[in-house]
């Protein structure tokens, strides 16, 4: 279940969400009145938007694929996901005003997840598997709508996580031969 607590009290957490299934990988809005989250509340892992008290929760996306790691674009206007409804994971993105959704990516037998959109609003970090069962196979990716992929880290274990910093910098955790370091990361096609 998702839980919410305010850190300068000593009250107890209070449930958001209390469904069959699992409840996970909130996201806070940067407005901060919606949290999207991954749910399995309907038999597949699917992304839901509530409010931030955790009352009016909707489901965003279809039920036969399983979705994940939702992540808000800075403006607060799109969610970005992954999703394996076409056999593999490919990043899509979600617009909050209109209700449509887009795929990204379309990367045939790599598995392409945990997208993170720059302060720019253009520029997309992701993690590109090429082996979904050797970790080590992951790297990170950016992309922009206008431009092609490239790859942005690879190491001789896998990353994970990207988080942006700052124009053109990426935070990413990276497996350096079985100890997990964070590094800096920065992305070739930032302000072409």
């Amino acid at each position: 279940e998702i839980y919410a607590r305010t850190f300068d009290s000593n009250q107890e957490a209070r449930p958001l969400t209390d469904t069959d299934g699992e409840n996970f990988h909130p996201a806070w809005s940067p407005h901060g009145d919606l949290i999207a989250f991954v749910s399995s509340r309907d038999g597949q892992n699917d992304i839901w938007l509530m409010d931030n008290g955790g009352g009016n929760a909707r489901r965003i996306t279809p039920g036969d694929a399983s979705e994940t790691a939702p992540q808000w674009s800075p403006d607060g206007e799109l969610i970005f996901y992954a999703s394996n409804r076409d056999g593999q994971f490919e990043i899509y993105v979600y617009e909050i005003a209109s209700g449509q959704e887009a795929r990204l990516t379309n990367t045939a037998n790599i598995n392409e997840t945990l997208p993170a959109l720059g302060f720019d609003l253009t520029t997309i970090a992701y993690i590109d598997t090429v082996d979904p069962t050797n970790p080590a196979s992951a790297a990170l990716w950016t992309t922009t709508l206008a431009e092609a992929p490239e790859a942005v880290l690879t190491t001789g274990g896998g990353v994970d996580t990207p988080a942006w910093i700052a124009y053109g910098q990426i935070l990413v955790a990276a497996d350096l031969g079985g100890v997990t370091q964070i590094l800096l990361a920065f992305s070739p096609i930032w302000g072409r």
